[in-house]
């Protein structure tokens, strides 16, 4: 009977989540490389990030930005592909760029909150209170934006 049905790249991802959230690692990596190999592009994208955050967790820190550098490819919007090889940098205490990847997916989206977020993390880490200084600027200005948005939206549903 499962003969007649073929899976798709959502399927696989899917199926992923399953074996990752029961521990099932190796299996869930299956998953994602099968998926990562789909037509559909978000699919990929999420395919990559979700091995780079196996790999992550696993330690293989080469594998790791190998996928997340990927997904970055795939799809140059995909924050947390940034957020992920950043974080990578960070871990292997290269600051500058680990700050530089970030500055790289805000070309894609400058007023992106969680990148700035980021970022401004990094200043401070760093002890560039200048940049953070101004970077705080920016994410406070866009997260307020971003809040005001929000309420307008439920004053019209009132």
């Amino acid at each position: 009977m499962l003969g007649m049905y073929e899976l798709e790249g959502d399927d696989y991802l899917s199926l992923g989540h399953i074996y990752s959230n029961i521990y099932q690692i190796n299996n869930a990596k299956k998953m994602y490389r099968k998926a990562s190999r789909g037509r559909d592009s978000s699919v990929r994208r999420l395919a990559f990030i979700n091995l780079g955050l196996l790999y992550f967790q696993e330690q293989k820190n080469n594998q790791a930005m190998w996928m997340y550098w990927k997904a970055a490819q795939s799809d140059p919007f995909a924050v947390n592909a940034w957020i992920g090889l950043s974080d990578l940098f960070h871990k292997k205490g290269n600051i500058e760029d680990a700050i530089e990847t970030l500055k790289k997916g805000l070309r894609f989206q400058p007023s992106n909150i969680s990148l700035l977020q980021c970022i401004r993390e990094l200043y401070k880490i760093n002890k560039n209170y200048w940049n953070y200084f101004k970077c705080s600027i920016f994410y406070h200005m866009f997260k307020n934006r971003k809040r005001n948005r929000i309420y307008k939206v439920l004053e019209q549903m009132k």
